[in-house]
């Protein structure tokens, strides 16, 4: 059908009984102008422009300075989640257009303020343009929309309205803004009611993305049960076709309380999540209402996969029970998580227990996808935890850290033990859980591995990095390069199991420290083995009741092997690899091997005249010299009076403070006897042995110095 383009600079107001009936594409804008492929131009503001009559094909929009708002004014909608977590949603849609067509609203603000606003298989755009152009692209399913030549971009704002693409073969959706919005329950949705594969869901915003809160007027039905208010959020359902990715890209993107971000996968694949944001992305709990937690995340309840959740950002903040979560609550396998960020921080939980973190997760028989960081600082802290989980007979994924500066897991969950965890790990779920789930008694997936490269990595007051497994299956294999570890006030490096084989934990550090109950364990339950620990470091401290074990319960202890150039032990700090039934395990403490001819100094091969290597005294009858070398200079004379290296000395005229002439009287001068240098001795008569010269040897008046003889002389 033919699209109809309603133009009005100063504005367009939608109100809650607007409808439309056209067989085409609609686009409603506050432009000035349409810019056509000929050339040719259309004004809604120039009263005596020339009538238009063309059958070209418009290319562009014009927006002015002052450009006007689009509302889309409703009473909201009401969201129904059946026992497949599948949406529903009750309420007309104020704006619709037939089937593989497009409907866009294009001003300089577009609000949608409890309207809604919907499309069938075809493109949904809202965009906001304060200034310059923007250029429409016909295609096959109505037309996109380009923003290169907008000089500057207004607000979108969706406040308990709906926009969504909810049909057979879904739909695609694009918003374009300075500032884009969702509040009080403003939802972006598609869901793919047919194989046909969907688009997906585009939002760029120059400044900010947030999605706040929920709708205080209406709840989300559970069935015939309200359970919890309609969040603001942006979502893809792919209950029987796959979805396109949420792409989104901003300066901040901030969630609070609400949906937030989620993709959630049937028999078709979930969307993967793509979130870039240049300065900072926060999730955060609803302030008013601390029960209320976020999400990024993506779900799977069938057979197909999660998708994959990629952020990257300066600054990540997950507090008050938030998360990124890729699980799977089927037969499908969960995503990858992957997040880049100088500085990564996940805190506490929230008022319901529900802890912070990032991960990927498996609660059926589908298996956990990996969770890759990269970033300058990681921050774990009051219960929050990163991991890559299995609760279920899947098995858990990898989890893989590096961090330029600083890993820093820390403290428990505030009023109890649960510590704050960098895990792979298979766990077992409090019972309450495990029967609103529908899980078996113990998980019997395998762990995963868990690889941290950092310089620093603490591990304080409580807090886990762990590969342990607490059902049926082995342990993982963790392995950390670092310069520094510290474990410090019951914080702990653990590959221990229930029942299964216990894994196997490799460090290679310079400098690790076991202090105040700190712990590397790799210990196993029932029949199982005890895991292996490899340490190489330079200097180890096992101080103050720490301790590194890889016992066993009826299997064979595992083995310990330490190199290092110092390990520091206190008595209360043991090193064991026992078993209480089998076999005890092997340690082995070794230092690296030193090479001796790494001291080995090159001596020349010239030999030396050994009579160049005694001295002889200094002649007064000939030119001579005295050399002293080191630091202990040269010995006072025991025959002259101590002098000071500093004097002092009156150069005043003496004659001023001449009296009367006196005579001087002359003291005679007694010449000092030279020394003479004993060159043998003799036995006086009462016994003493006194030492005498050689009557017939020359003496010299050098404090002792005397040719020598060289046949004289002593070795």
């Amino acid at each position: 059908g033919a699209s109809l383009f309603l133009l009005n600079p100063n504005g367009i107001v939608f109100g809650p009984n607007a409808r439309l009936d056209i067989g085409g594409s609609f686009l409603g804008s506050t432009a000035d102008s349409v810019v056509f492929q000929d050339g040719s131009v259309f004004s809604a503001t120039e009263a005596n422009a020339p009538p238009l009559l063309t059958i070209s094909v418009p290319i562009g929009l014009q927006f002015n300075e002052n450009s006007g708002t689009i509302r889309a004014i409703g009473s909201g909608y009401t969201l129904e989640r059946d026992e497949n977590f599948a949406f529903a949603v009750h309420s007309d849609a104020n704006l619709r257009v037939s089937p593989g067509n497009t409907l866009a609203l294009l001003g300089g603000e577009v609000s949608v303020e409890g309207g809604r606003i919907g499309t069938v298989a075809g493109h949904l755009e809202l965009g906001s343009v304060m200034d310059g152009s923007a250029s429409l692209i016909p295609g096959s399913g109505g037309w996109t929309f380009g923003y290169d030549l907008a000089s500057s971009l207004g607000n979108v704002r969706i406040a308990r309205g709906l926009v969504e693409a909810i049909a057979p073969g879904g739909g695609s959706i694009q918003v374009r803004g300075r500032q884009v919005s969702l509040t009080d329950g403003g939802l972006i949705l598609i869901q793919n009611q047919s194989p046909t594969p969907s688009g997906g869901i585009v939002i760029r915003a120059t400044e900010l993305l947030e999605s706040i809160g929920q709708d205080p007027t209406q709840p989300m039905t559970f069935g015939e049960s309200p359970i919890r208010r309609t969040g603001s959020g942006i979502v893809t359902q792919a209950l029987l076709g796959s979805v396109g990715n949420i792409d989104i890209s901003t300066q901040s993107l901030v969630l609070t309380g609400g949906r937030g971000i989620i993709s959630i996968g049937f028999n078709a694949p979930a969307s993967h999540i793509v979130a870039r944001a240049s300065q900072s992305i926060s999730l955060q709990p609803n302030p008013n209402n601390l029960q209320e937690p976020t999400l990024l995340g993506s779900f799977t309840f069938g057979s197909g996969k999660t998708g994959d959740i990629t952020v990257s950002t300066e600054n990540l903040t997950i507090l008050g029970g938030s998360s990124f979560a890729a699980t799977t609550l089927g037969s499908g396998d969960s995503g990858d998580v992957r997040i880049d960020a100088q500085s990564i921080e996940v805190v506490g939980i929230s008022e319901d227990l529900v802890t912070s973190g990032i991960s990927a997760g498996t609660v059926n028989q589908g298996n956990a996808g990996d969770v890759t960081i990269n970033t300058g600082r990681l921050v774990v802290r009051d219960g929050g935890r990163v991991d890559s989980s299995s609760v279920a007979a899947g098995n858990a994924g990898s989890v893989t850290v590096n961090a330029s500066e600083l890993v820093e897991i820390s403290g428990t969950v505030p009023g109890s033990i649960n510590p704050s965890l960098l895990i792979s790990s298979a766990n077992l779920l409090d019972e309450s859980l495990r029967e609103l789930l529908g899980l078996p008694p113990l998980p019997s997936g395998a762990s995963g591995n868990l690889t941290v490269n950092t310089p620093q990595l603490r591990v304080t007051d409580g807090a886990l990095v762990n590969v342990g497994n607490d059902g049926t299956g082995d342990g993982g294999r963790l392995s950390i390069n670092a310069d520094s570890i510290i474990l410090n006030d019951r914080g702990g490096i653990a590959a221990s199991t229930q029942s299964g084989e216990g894994g196997n934990i490799s460090l290679h550090v310079t400098d690790l420290q076991l202090r105040n109950g700190g712990q590397i364990t790799a210990e196993a339950g029932g029949t199982g083995n005890g895991g292996n620990i490899t340490l190489n470091t330079k200097t180890i401290a096992l101080l103050e009741n720490s301790r590194i074990t890889a016992n066993a319960t009826e299997g064979a202890g595992g083995n310990i092997q330490i190199t290092t150039q110092g390990l520091f032990a206190s008595g209360d700090s043991p090193i064991t690899a026992s078993s209480q039934f089998g076999v005890n395990g092997n340690i082995t403490i070794t230092n690296p091997e030193v090479d001796p001819s790494s001291s080995l100094v090159n001596f020349s091969q010239e030999p030396l005249d050994p009579g160049e290597q005694v001295a002889t005294g200094c002649q007064w009858t000939a030119d001579s010299e005295f050399i002293a070398t080191g630091r202990g200079g040269v010995p006072a004379n025991p025959n002259r009076p101590l002098a000071t290296h500093r004097t002092w000395s009156d150069v005043r005229d003496l004659s001023e403070f001449r009296g009367e002439t006196v005579e001087g009287v002359s003291v005679p001068v007694e010449t000092p006897k030279p020394l003479v240098e004993a060159t043998g001795w003799i036995v006086r008569e009462d016994g003493v042995v006194e030492l005498v010269a050689d009557a017939g040897a020359p003496q010299s008046g050098n404090f002792g110095a005397s040719e020598c003889d060289p046949s004289a002389r002593s070795n």
